[in-house]
């Protein structure tokens, strides 16, 4: 159980480092606060790595791949213009493949049969292996939730019924047994009526080369870690802010690597809020880091918000279904 929650602070921090700062822009846009309002819990303890921690080179996709993708989709994006949920997407600098073989026969009343959470999870893998959306190193892949989507509707324009309309798989990395955070190392794969894949959300490159393994010498110390998690957040908030954890874990952006980082969470106390507030934030853990690690907060709030949910047994209702 503890090794689930700390995947999902993990993956809390790959989709929106900060998804409440999109939400409440008077309290959380970014301005000069002070050092000295910026403190450690009493029993923080940061959770260094035991093992070496590296620096692992990424591959794209090659173009022969994507092609290959597409063909997943090529009858269904013939249907784009009646549903317009029906796409194909692809970045391949991003290592980003999406898609949607539409949701339209999912709306209002439709009662799909879905399979259970345990042949939605072989269904999804047994899709990926054939799909080739498989990584190369399978072991690295690891499931963070096995849920669903639920879709609230009026009937008779009084009564309003929830449908389970999905079963979603979110899928994260693990590297050495290290969790790995960022823009990147996520698959989700929406499964619907009698085990059909609806939707793919691919962000995945594939490790390849030599790994480099960092010497103790290139790594932040863990009190350099703590002044840099201080500086950060002054720079952000006004008030208060406590550091309540702080994680030695790795990094991918979507870039050429993937790297150490350290992620924390704090509680951020701003002047007018009745009410403490988690942030979920990163800084690099080496000296000299291979590439810059993004401290934006970008992303989905949809996906923080489903994110925040996921250890509850229903999901929040929505008046209209729609997967990105």
């Amino acid at each position: 159980m503890k090794k689930k929650h700390i995947f999902l602070l993990t993956f809390a921090l790959c989709i929106g480092i900060l998804s409440i700062s999109m939400s409440n822009q008077y309290f959380f846009k970014p301005t000069e606060g002070t050092v000295s309002n910026i403190t450690f819990a009493e029993d923080l303890v940061i959770d260094m790595q035991k093992k070496p921690m590296k620096i692992i080179p990424l591959s794209v996709a090659s173009e022969d791949e994507l092609v290959a993708f597409r063909r997943l989709v090529a009858k269904d994006l013939q249907n784009a213009k009646k549903d317009p949920s029906i796409h194909f997407t692809v970045d391949q600098k991003r290592g980003l493949v999406s898609f949607n073989r539409g949701m339209q026969k999912y709306h209002g009343a439709f009662k799909p049969t879905l399979p259970s959470k345990k042949s939605a999870e072989n269904i999804s893998i047994a899709f990926l292996k054939e799909s080739k959306m498989m990584p190369k190193n399978g072991e690295q892949l690891k499931l963070i939730h096995n849920g669903g989507l639920k879709a609230a509707y009026v009937s008779g324009g009084k009564q309003s019924v929830t449908i389970e309309k999905l079963r979603t798989l979110t899928y994260g990395r693990e590297i050495d047994g290290i969790p790995v955070t960022g823009e990147g190392s996520k698959i989700v794969v929406n499964v619907g009526d009698k085990g059909a894949i609806v939707s793919v959300i691919h962000k995945w490159k594939n490790t390849t080369g030599t790994a480099k393994t960092v010497s103790p010498k290139e790594m932040k110390s863990a009190e350099v870690a703590k002044k840099e998690i201080q500086q950060l957040l002054a720079k952000e908030f006004l008030g208060k802010a406590q550091v309540q954890k702080i994680r030695q874990i790795y990094y991918n952006g979507n870039g050429k690597y993937i790297q150490p980082v350290f992620a924390f969470e704090a509680a951020i106390r701003s002047p007018g809020m009745e009410k403490a507030v988690t942030y979920y934030g990163i800084i690099p853990a080496l000296i000299r880091v291979p590439e810059a690690v993004d401290l934006n907060r970008r992303g989905s709030k949809q996906a923080g918000e489903y994110i925040k949910q996921s250890n509850q047994k229903v999901l929040p209702k929505v008046s209209k279904e729609r997967l990105d």
